[in-house]
């Protein structure tokens, strides 16, 4: 995450230093995860179009900076207040010490004032919580434009396509060191710029998603390295207690993602993309039979040393795609429950939670559908087995190696709907039964489970 330059000279993560306020706030104001998300659609979509207005229209990104510096900082030390005092009084106080700090007629104060406005934007006490509640991913997303803002014009070069048309300088924003960075587009050996591809990947899957919001998933990650010791009343909490302590120790290594429509059908050209993130063998955990596996698969660590995708920069793509928070879209998994347990340790860059039911609140919060096609074999008693075997009692010919994640979610998807097709399944496909979305094989145990 970026860091910014505070009004005395010192340096602040804006995630970081918001993460306490949006903890609070939730808690102030007792919000379900369904309003969550209700509320982000809501206030969040239109906040974060005006921030986009906000970033262009300013004189300098440092005095927004560094108001919005004053005003975490400010909500932070406050928030546990605001049930006592209407918010405008809350801000009257705020904004007399801001120009005490800078001045009455300085950018940072008459930015912070326009600012407190416009997040507040109302005396209602209820609406001025719930923002609260959404204040702190909405200033993540807001990091993430001031770091695209900050770029020197030469990095928005559009690059030179082609086959083997020559060589061209092409230049990338590193924000481990805020500068551009050169490499080499065209020519026979095409873009290799890890970083380039990813964000142009996601541009195509912003698009993607409108039309196929069908979306089948597979991880690769390095296995099971721990065991929780210790008595548990159900088998559910031991399998979910297994699933977070390991997912919590270990590193994500592939993310496979297809789309399809409500027929299963591809859309024309890349349907598949496969996420190969940074994973070193030398320093990072695993399972050595796990890793063997996935190097007879065609995996080479070594690229994924060099070249792999940074899991934080991949979680701000993510979180601005279109593809999570949204009720319209579907995900389709196979025995995912480490499978979601590490897409949700990217996106809040945080351990799982500490019970089953607070990890569902927040599985349900990012991805409201889920099917699992594991755990709709159930309903057939002809379908067994891995995703292998079942691919082959369903008759469906595999594309590209297994036990690689982008071949993998094709084949789930295809999977899915081959059921749908045959008429297995719960009998109310094709909408399929809402007794079956949510639920994930091997992690829980329900009694209204089928």
């Amino acid at each position: 995450m970026m860091s910014h330059e505070d009004a005395m000279g010192g340096k602040f993560d804006l995630s970081m230093a918001c993460s306490k306020l949006y903890t609070k706030s939730v808690d102030i104001v007792s919000i379900n995860q369904t309003k969550f998300r209700d509320d982000m659609i809501k206030y969040g979509i239109p906040l974060y179009i005006d921030m986009f207005q906000r970033v262009y229209s300013m004189k300098t990104r440092q005095v927004l900076d560094k108001s919005l510096l004053y005003l975490c900082n400010q909500l932070q030390n406050d928030i546990v207040r605001i049930p006592k005092k209407p918010p405008a009084e809350n801000s009257k106080t705020w904004y007399k010490d801001l120009i005490q700090k800078f001045g009455e007629n300085s950018d940072v104060t008459t930015e912070f004032a326009d600012l407190w406005l416009w997040i507040r934007g109302t005396h209602d006490f209820k609406m001025m919580n719930s923002k609260l509640g959404i204040l702190h991913l909405l200033l993540v997303i807001l990091s993430i434009v001031l770091t695209f803002a900050a770029r020197p014009q030469k990095c928005n070069l559009e690059p030179q396509t082609g086959v083997c048309k020559g060589m061209f300088p092409r230049f990338y924003y590193d924000g481990s060191t805020n500068s551009c960075k050169e490499f080499t587009w065209g020519g026979c050996g095409g873009n290799e710029n890890n970083f380039k591809e990813e964000e142009a990947e996601f541009k195509d899957i912003r698009k993607l998603v409108l039309q196929y919001p069908f979306v089948a998933m597979d991880t690769e990650f390095p296995g099971i390295v721990v065991r929780p010791l210790g008595e548990f009343k159900t088998t559910a909490e031991y399998q979910y207690q297994c699933l977070k302590l390991n997912v919590d120790f270990l590193k994500i290594i592939q993310l496979g993602l297809t789309f399809m429509n409500d027929k299963g059908e591809s859309p024309p050209g890349i349907s598949s993309y496969q996420f190969n993130f940074n994973f070193n063998l030398t320093m990072d955990m695993y399972a050595q039979d796990s890793i063997e596996l996935l190097q007879k698969s065609g995996i080479q660590f070594k690229k994924h040393e060099d070249e792999g995708i940074d899991p934080h920069q991949f979680a701000e793509l993510l979180t601005t795609s279109g593809v999570v928070f949204m009720d319209n879209i579907v995900w389709l998994s196979f025995h995912s429950g480490y499978d979601f347990g590490y897409l949700l340790k990217m996106l809040t860059a945080k351990l799982l939670p500490d019970t089953e039911n607070e990890f569902f609140d927040l599985l349900k919060l990012f991805f409201p559908n889920i099917y699992d096609v594991k755990y709709l074999m159930k309903s057939c008693k002809n379908l067994k087995g891995g995703l292998e075997e079942v691919a082959k009692q369903l008759e469906i010919e595999r594309i590209g190696p297994q036990h690689q994640a982008g071949s993998d979610s094709l084949m789930t998807g295809l999977a899915f709907f081959k059921m749908k097709e045959y008429g297995l399944g719960p009998s109310s496909f094709p909408t399929v039964g809402m007794a079956y979305e949510g639920i994930l094989a091997g992690v829980t145990e329900t009694e209204n489970s089928p």
